[in-house]
């Protein structure tokens, strides 16, 4: 794996890569980050909202409180706090948003929160809201380790009365200590209020984590997002909601587009409530060819948005058979297809709808868990997923010769494509037995190499072996070690093959004033062109810090749900 990035002298860099397979709709994926240092900060307002009920007791409460002086002792000069603690009722450091002028006096009330009481989550939410203002964006960030036991207890009703109560421009980061947390809640808040959600383990510590995230939204630069394709149709983009965008961090957002071409691209946003716009030029939407990473990227990230959903609002089957049809299309594990890739009829939709009518069904016997470690697991595997800045690694599974005894992989990649292994032939996951009609190709023969020297991209699925079946452009290819007397139907349009790099940073209307020669980052990419004017670097660290503890938590989730199967079964 490589990494592109770009040095632009802009406040707010922007960079467009997409990638578009004949007579399909194409996938794109676009970044912006703003330089290192601008010199527009938006002032902003940050309220602490802490859990100081009985459970909180001993070195939980002792991090949360290093966490809430860490914040404090950040903010920018023009920011203004509050901290609201909470358990049987709250306690506030100030009546009202102020500056962070006393550090002593600060210190002096939270060394002195104590443990004890219930916890009243609804009356410390709603007093928090109450302080935000409509000039400044407000942060609220809410640390709990339990669920709601004073005030209001239901999920549905709590999350209403906040909901109610909020103004437009207040962001909600929750954060859940421990596994005994209501998940439902905290990704709603999360969901309905533009921040995010975050768990943090018995393991781990509550400071470290809080005072990474802290740095990281200190501070903003652009708020209430907007962008704007121009004649460029977009649709299916994740996140839905477009995130602020702060210094240091980059707006990563994924979609599908119909046709390719030119576009202006407008990013607009707020800053110290001030609208600001800029316009990117000269983008390019390919019309074919480009970046085959994208496709499995823009599925990650799709499967954890209708993870998320299906466990706040139950499950779907609509839904589910979404998740269903993008895990095998794209080699993707999830609850519903962690056996599926072992299937030998994943290919036939009917099957599949079969084998998620059986799941529904079981899961429809399961009580719905929105706390516990299991609850925990799936909630920060589809955060993960639906927050992923590389595609999720594929879902290996391997098999034993029987002649040999040797294991041998059964799902590879190639290209954007996921291609499984079936009786010794890989097949491209596309493929729909009832859709597409097969055209034979001998291995080796005239044909075969007329075919690849027709359309080049093809070589990547014919290296997988003498044996494959693959779709292109809506045909059924399949080589076969045979000989075919048949010649060879060849796609009436071929792609360009030359990969071209991506997009160089486009001139934007600039209105900020800005450091010059400031990086900023813009793709992950398997195989790119070199280009002299875009720089790489080796990408195991974002596939690392993102896709393999993804991919280790839904183990470990799925792990959990069927040993609790097991356990019903021996019952």
């Amino acid at each position: 794996f490589e990494l592109y990035y770009a040095v632009s002298p802009e406040a707010i860099g922007l960079n467009l890569l997409s990638t578009k397979e004949v007579g399909q709709d194409g996938f794109f994926l676009l970044l912006a980050a703003p330089s290192i240092e601008v010199n527009t900060i938006a002032a902003k307002d940050v309220i602490l909202v802490l859990d100081t009920s009985g459970s909180m007791e001993g070195e939980k409460l002792a991090q949360v409180k290093e966490a809430a002086l860490f914040v404090v002792e950040h903010l920018n000069p023009q920011d203004r706090f509050n901290i609201v603690s909470f358990s049987t009722g709250t306690r506030q450091y100030a009546a009202d948003l102020t500056s962070a002028e006393n550090p002593a006096g600060v210190r002096s009330f939270v060394n002195g929160l104590e443990a004890l009481g219930g916890t009243n989550i609804s009356q410390a939410l709603l007093e928090a809201a109450a302080q935000a203002g409509s000039q400044r964006p407000t942060t609220i960030i809410f640390l709990t380790d339990g669920l709601a036991t004073e005030g209001i207890v239901d999920t549905g009703l709590l999350l209403d009365n906040v909901q109610s109560n909020t103004l437009d421009n207040v962001r909600i980061f929750a954060f859940g200590v421990g596994d005994d947390v209501d998940t439902t809640l905290l990704d709603s808040l999360a969901q309905n209020h533009r921040g995010t959600s975050t768990y943090v383990r018995p393991f781990q510590a509550i400071n470290e984590i809080v005072g990474s995230f802290y740095s990281k939204i200190s501070a903003p630069v652009l708020t209430d997002i907007q962008l704007d394709f121009g004649d460029v149709f977009v649709e299916q983009l994740y996140p839905q909601t477009l995130p602020d965008l702060f210094v240091g961090s980059q707006l990563v957002l994924v979609g599908r587009y119909r046709s390719g071409g030119p576009a202006a691209i407008t990013l607009s946003g707020t800053v110290n409530g001030e609208r600001q716009t800029f316009v990117y030029r000269d983008n390019l939407f390919r019309s074919e060819g480009g970046d085959d990473f994208i496709p499995r990227l823009w599925a990650t990230r799709a499967i954890g948005h209708l993870l998320t959903q299906i466990r706040l609002h139950g499950e779907n089957p609509e839904l589910v058979q979404s998740v269903v049809n993008l895990s095998v299309r794209y080699g993707i594990i999830t609850p519903y297809t962690s056996y599926l890739i072992e299937e030998d009829d994943i290919f036939s939709q009917q099957a599949r709808d079969v084998i998620i009518e059986e799941q529904l069904e079981e899961m429809a016997a399961e009580p719905d868990e929105f706390t516990g470690a299991a609850a925990v697991d799936e909630a920060a595997v589809s955060g993960e997923m639906a927050e992923a800045e590389a595609p999720m690694p594929i879902a290996t599974t391997t098999a034993i010769d029987g002649t040999t005894g040797k294991s041998t992989e059964t799902v590879r990649l190639a290209g954007s494509k996921t291609f499984v292994l079936r009786n010794n032939l890989w097949i491209d996951t596309e493929y729909e037995p009832t859709v597409h009609v097969v055209n034979k190709v001998g291995f080796a023969s005239d044909s075969y190499f007329e075919l690849v020297t027709a359309v080049p991209e093809l070589g990547q699925y014919l290296a997988l072996g003498p044996r494959v079946l693959f779709v292109y452009n809506g045909q059924a290819y399949e080589i076969v070690d045979e000989i075919v007397d048949e010649p060879v139907i060849l796609p009436e349009t071929a792609p360009d093959p030359t990969r071209v790099p991506p997009t160089i940073v486009p001139e934007p209307v600039q209105p900020i004033t800005t450091q010059p020669d400031q990086p900023n980052l813009i793709a992950a990419s398997d195989r790119p062109e070199p280009a002299s004017d875009l720089y790489r670097m080796p990408l195991w660290i974002p596939i690392a810090v993102i896709g393999i503890p993804a991919l280790l938590g839904l183990g470990i989730w799925l792990g959990r749900r069927q040993a609790a199967q097991d356990n019903r079964n021996n019952q």
